[in-house]
């Protein structure tokens, strides 16, 4: 039995959202796909890392946070967006701990994580010049393991998918370009 009570409304939920640019046709297609694979109750709510993980690439203004609540709307779930910059500590072990508590509310709750502008927190990993440097790749790699391991859905997004590392990229399953 899956964690997500699912609401599934059929009509096409995108034509009544005016997105600034147009998406074309393969784009909706993905958003689609992400709705379809989450109904799927074999692979959400069934198991460690069985979750979906999205990335809405674009410029600001193009749909990217609506697109989001669509689907968190089509599948009946709430929308979690997350304040990165109340997640990120200074102090050692606390940017995980908030990490740690988002995911673990969000799988109780059965929600929609939304990671807005996520590259700001999550970009690339640098080479290790000094303890800062290893400290804020440490924060990226619990990052991608809790994304890997998790059971909901998690959507990400960013200006610049250059942004992104790409370990991020090899665990997201749907990408979506905003234009």
């Amino acid at each position: 039995m899956s964690k997500f009570s699912v609401n599934v409304r059929r009509f096409d939920p995108y034509k009544n959202f005016t997105f600034r640019f147009k998406l074309d046709g393969k784009e909706l297609t993905v958003l689609d796909q992400i709705v379809e694979h989450c109904i799927d109750t074999t692979t959400i709510g069934e198991g460690s890392g069985s979750g979906v993980g999205a990335l809405f690439t674009g410029e600001k203004g193009t749909g990217k946070t609506m697109a989001a609540e669509v689907i968190a709307d089509q599948l009946g779930l709430k929308l979690h967006r997350i304040d990165l910059s109340s997640v990120v500590s200074n102090y050692i072990g606390e940017t995980e701990k908030n990490l740690s508590q988002i995911f673990d509310a969000a799988e109780n709750a059965g929600a929609i994580l939304f990671f807005d502008e996520a590259d700001a927190l999550f970009g690339n990993r640098g080479e290790v010049k000094d303890g800062h440097d290893r400290y804020a790749n440490t924060e990226i790699d619990y990052f991608l393991e809790r994304l890997e391991s998790y059971d909901g859905v998690a959507i990400l997004t960013t200006r610049s998918k250059d942004n992104i590392d790409p370990a991020f990229i090899r665990r997201i399953r749907f990408v979506v370009n905003f234009a």
